[in-house]
């Protein structure tokens, strides 16, 4: 099973997603996750067969456009990227984990296909 998860949050110190993902493993099963980067990580990095795709930083000011913004270039970055691997790597099943709703379409086209 291939499954893509889209958060915007940080892989390591979010619980819910750390369980999702073993428990897709324990399945027998591999993730593509694309998350918010985490201090001293690169664009993504391998943990057997999970492949994390660190798509933008986390923003901590507290401009509310500036934070719109965020959400907006995340969005963007995970449509295409998510877009680019659907086309290479058929998923099974599609999950997006957060707030706010509109990410949801970041993964319209791997869930099209």
């Amino acid at each position: 099973m291939n499954v893509c998860m889209i958060a915007y949050a940080q892989y390591g110190p979010d619980a819910r997603i750390t369980s999702y993902v073993k428990t897709v493993q324990r399945a027998g099963g591999s993730v593509d996750l694309f998350v918010l980067r985490e201090a001293g990580k690169g664009a993504s990095e391998h943990d057997g067969n999970v492949r994390i795709h660190y798509l933008a930083s986390k923003y901590q000011g507290s401009q509310s456009i500036v934070y719109m913004l965020s959400y907006v270039f995340f969005f963007l970055k995970a449509l295409c990227k998510v877009s680019s691997m659907a086309l290479r790597r058929r998923y099974d099943a599609v999950h997006v984990h957060n707030m706010p709703n509109f990410i949801i379409f970041s993964a319209v086209l791997a869930k099209v296909l």
